[in-house]
């Protein structure tokens, strides 16, 4: 007999063949069944991990003869871990069936718990003809069990009692709950219909473009060749307008040579005659010339034209064919699913002869791909039609849009480096191309803003997104959907960059353009009233928030109905800006009306719903409510819990938003309702009462009271290191916490001390360069540097950035701290030339990412004007001081309040360099700018003044020859 782990069947389905039918459906959805793996124990788990496969059913996996017949079935049957039998008054008089479970528990040590029992028809245990249950199966431990069934209940057909009986086997074998297991068959075959829904979508879509273009090729070809015949006609007559001019000119050269004689005027104007005639002749040859060139063109267009439509319809009939091998309707195997005819068709389109057919075949298939998720396979497939274009037609409009199809693979992927670089390509070609003020360009420069939003480089979005508009605008109007798109991108960037104002202006240029083009109640227009009342809410607006989302609830109870998703997300935003104005009974309403609809349509135990529950439970406590409020935790909470692994990393409800919008009393108040619960089910000792306290012990900490956080990670980190062990990641994250509490209230060899402990276990199970070991180091370092033990704290930003380089490359922003870091403590430690080389690689990187006149930059050009003027090199300080300014000027405008600071810096400067003048007119800027920004009275802008007035008072005694010391100025000589 096998062992427990090294079964070859992971269930042998025993029946009577009257029961045939009802056995192949057990096999087969067995088979492809989905199984929550991550709830099932390792022990229990099959080989395949995500199915129950394989499952034997002699019928379909024995080919044999009556001399081996017993001998194959006694060896599968030794070689399963579970004896399914589909129980039914003929399995239970078939001989076949008995012998089976009697072999079964004679080749599995009697263990009677591995034998599944099925109830197909019939009662067990009567005892009657109806009798079910085989002989040897009619035992109390047996009859005793809730068995699986697949008989219909009452008004349900007999396909869904069979899937009860599937569901109720497989929590049997799996040792997991019948919900669990329903859930998970429920939710693939809704991926599987939803996959099927967007490949027949898509290969629709796929057909209609491919048939447009091969129309519009056909179209243009012959146009081509109309334009062709009309300049052949043009042709003959230039030739025959030139032969009547050589007559011409002939005929007047007569004549000149006759009157040669008479008139020498006449001999000049025959031989311009002739020339003209010449030029005429040589016209008419040109015309004809270029007559040959257009019908070569036409030609060329009509094989083009035809050659695409042969490829247009080979292409169609390839996809056509793949994807009726995965569409169950049709003929071939069931059980493939989409991806897999994809993915059985690719060494296929690699092998495809034709490289035109080849790279059309290749970029239709990647981009199904693309819409399932695929992106690695479908990066292989463009690269490959990449691969050909660069062959075949390098720097073609063909080639710019597989660049832009490989772009927007690497940005799905994150990979936004990569898109921006061949978004780039692409833009490149098409502005050779096309020139600068086609749609298509402006595509690009959308795409292109997109990635670098995604990549936090907000302005260098900006900039791209508004190119995109600037040739919209010009190529379509200003009314065109397109335009609104475009500004609704710009929108996004500002909201990013917190600039709600800037948003609302460009949502409600949106919201005009598509009021007048698509009508009040259109389901885009609810999309845009949302996002106006977003910003408002944001800006902390909260009537007018309050007033666009019921502007988009009205569109939506219209368009979607009473119970669509959609509207409880509505609900539950309109409950929250309610929340926010303390409008608490109306926030409930609403809270109530978004559960309602939840319920009906995700059930009981959705995350959603957990997370409404908490938002409710918070309204109740703010209510006074707080039996109400702690009965809605428990709710959410018992929900959360069915999730025990995913909890903690799902805070996506109201704690969450509470943490981000800094309400950190509401959230304490939620996270004390989840210790208490978890506390009552789960004891003091338990992971997640420690994740609780941690999450009280990050509210303290954002709160400043330092003290509290220690308490309670200290109390999160007691339990930890009994239940996890002193080895554990968790325990060293929560080392660090603690060794960050101490580090921000300075006590600098306590956070050492834990710090340290926390780094000893990542090294151990990380490794030496992982990114938490890192941050780690980095860390550590900082600790250093305020103990002034610069070359410990040195060693630590060395091992950072070996890290980094390691990772990144010797070029990437994230370095840019880290050599920051390196040149400050070289400072402290006035190594001046070792400390300008962090500062100059820092300027490097910058200046190379982010162009010449960037804030950053100004921000490194400061720097390092500092530390020449720590030198007492003061020309070489305002060199770089003044670069600073440039920017600054240019991106900030004169009277900017960062103007008065660096016009300080400059003027400080000027006077240990002793350049009184300069210093004078450089401090009575900052002290304009200043006074005008926060008032005469303002400590910043008596504190300007003071340093004026002191350069005024060293001018007044250089111009007198009056020492610092004279008698004088206490007599009132010189005025402060």
């Amino acid at each position: 007999m096998s062992t427990q782990n090294n079964y070859k069947y992971y269930a042998f389905i025993s029946y009577s063949r009257k029961n045939s039918p009802a056995a192949n459906y057990l096999q087969k959805n067995l088979e492809r069944s989905k199984i929550p793996t991550k709830k099932v124990d390792e022990s229990l788990l099959p080989q395949d991990g995500k199915h129950i496969k394989p499952v034997f059913l002699d019928k379909r996996d024995l080919e044999v003869t009556e001399k081996d017949f017993t001998e194959n079935l006694q060896h599968a049957i030794e070689n399963s871990r579970y004896l399914l039998v589909l129980c039914s008054p003929e399995s239970a008089q078939s001989e076949w069936v008995r012998k089976e479970i009697s072999y079964f528990l004679e080749t599995h040590d009697n263990d009677i718990h591995a034998i599944v029992p099925i109830i197909l028809s019939g009662r067990p245990g009567s005892g009657g003809e109806d009798e079910c249950l085989p002989e040897e199966l009619q035992r109390a431990d047996i009859t005793s069990r809730n068995l699986p069934n697949m008989m219909a209940e009452k008004d349900e057909t007999e396909k869904q009692g069979w899937e009860h009986g599937l569901v109720q086997a497989m929590s049997y074998m799996l040792r997991v709950d019948r919900e669990s297991i329903k859930a998970t068959i429920d939710a693939e075959k809704m991926r599987i219909q939803r996959n099927y829904t967007i490949i027949s979508l898509t290969a629709l879509l796929i057909s209609s473009i491919l048939t447009a273009w091969a129309l519009f090729a056909e179209r243009k070809a012959k146009n081509n060749a109309d334009l062709a015949q009309r300049n052949e006609v043009k042709a003959n007559l230039n030739a025959e307008t030139a032969k009547k001019n050589e007559f011409e000119a002939k005929r007047q050269a007569g004549i000149a040579l006759e009157n040669e004689k008479r008139a020498i005027a006449g001999e000049k104007k025959a031989l311009e005659n002739e020339k003209r005639a010449i030029a005429g002749e040589k016209k008419a040859e040109d015309n004809e010339r270029e007559a040959r060139k257009q019908q070569k063109r036409a030609e060329v267009g009509q094989k083009e034209a035809k050659e695409q439509a042969e490829i247009s319809q080979e292409t169609l009939k390839f996809l056509i064919g793949m994807f009726q091998t995965a569409d169950p309707s049709k003929q071939g195997d069931k059980n493939l699913k989409v991806l897999d005819a994809i993915h059985a068709k690719i060494l296929q389109i690699k092998n495809i002869q034709n490289w035109k057919l080849r790279v059309t075949i290749a970029i239709s298939i990647a981009e199904v791909l693309y819409h399932l998720g695929d992106y690695s396979q479908a990066l292989e497939l463009l690269n490959l039609a990449h691969e050909l274009n660069l062959k075949c037609r390098r720097n073609s409009l063909e080639t710019a849009q597989t660049y832009n199809n490989i772009a927007g693979v690497y940005h799905k992927q994150g990979n936004n480096k990569s898109a921006v670089e061949y978004y780039q390509k692409a833009l490149e070609i098409q502005l050779k191309k096309l020139g600068k003020d086609h749609l298509l360009v402006a595509l690009t420069y959308g795409n292109l803003a997109v990635v670098y939003s995604a990549q936090e480089k907000q302005d260098n979005a900006l900039i791209y997104v508004k190119k995109a508009l600037e040739i919209q605008l010009k190529m379509l109007g200003k009314d065109h959907l397109d335009v609104a798109g475009t500004y609704s991108i710009i929108a996004w960037i500002c909201y990013r960059q917190e600039k709600y104002e800037d948003a609302l202006v460009y949502y409600k240029k949106v919201l005009e353009i598509q009021l007048k083009k698509l009508g009040n109640d259109h389901l885009d227009i609810a999309g845009t009233y949302s996002n106006i009342a977003m910003a408002y809410y944001r800006q902390e607006k909260y009537e007018d928030a309050l007033v666009y989302y019921q502007k988009v609830l009205e569109i939506q109870l219209k368009k979607l109905g009473n119970d669509h998703l959609d509207i409880a997300e509505i609900y539950s935003n309109i409950a929250m800006a309610y929340y926010r104005q303390k409008k608490y009974e109306d926030a409930l309403v609403y809270y109530q009306k978004a559960l309602e609809i939840q319920l009906k349509k995700l059930g009981n135990n959705h995350s959603y719903i957990a997370d409404t529950y908490s938002n409710i439970a918070m309204v109740y406590e703010r209510l006074g409510k707080s039996e109400d409020s702690i009965a809605y935790s428990e709710k959410a909470i018992t929900i959360r819990l069915g999730f025990t692994q995913q909890y903690h990393q799902s805070h996506n409800g109201i704690d969450t938003v509470y943490s981000k919008e800094g309400k950190s009393e509401d959230a304490l108040i939620y996270y004390r309702n989840i210790l208490k619960i978890r506390l009552e089910r789960l004891g003091n000792n338990h992971v997640l009462v420690a994740a609780a306290y941690k999450d009280i012990g990050w509210t303290y900490y954002s709160k400043a009271k330092y003290n509290e956080a220690m308490i309670y990670f200290k109390k999160a980190l007691k339990i930890q290191l009994k239940k996890l062990g002193n080895k554990h990641l968790d325990v060293a994250k929560t080392y660090k916490d603690i060794g960050m509490v101490y580090s921000v209230q300075e006590k600098y060899d306590k956070a050492l001390v834990y710090y340290k402990k926390s780094l000893e276990i990542q090294l151990e199970k990380l490794g030496n360069d992982h990114q938490d070991v890192m941050k780690n180091h980095n860390d550590i370092g900082w600790v250093y540097v305020h103990q002034k033990k610069y070359d410990e704290a040195l060693g630590c930003y060395k091992k950072v950035l070996e890290i980094q380089l390691k990772k990144l490359g010797d070029d990437h922003p994230d370095m840019i701290d880290t050599y920051r870091l390196i040149g400050l403590v070289y400072k402290y430690q006035k190594k001046y030339d070792e400390a300008l080389g962090c500062y100059k690689k820092v300027l490097e990187i910058q200046l190379k990412k982010l162009g010449n006149d960037h804030l950053d930059i100004a921000e490194s050009y400061e720097w390092i004007g500092g530390l020449y003027r720590d030198q007492k090199k003061y020309d070489e300080a305002l060199i770089y001081y003044n670069k600073m300014l440039e920017i600054q000027l240019k991106k900030l405008g004169p009277e900017h309040s960062k103007l008065s600071t660096s016009y300080d810096l400059i003027g400080i400067t000027y006077d240990f360099q002793g350049n009184l003048d300069e210093a004078e007119k450089y401090l009575l800027r900052a002290y304009n700018i200043i006074r005008k920004k926060r008032g005469d009275d303002a400590p910043a802008t008596k504190f300007v003044l003071q340093k004026y007035r002191h350069i005024l008072s060293k001018k007044n005694r250089k111009k007198f020859n009056i020492k610092k010391n004279n008698p004088l100025k206490k007599r009132g000589a010189i005025l402060n």
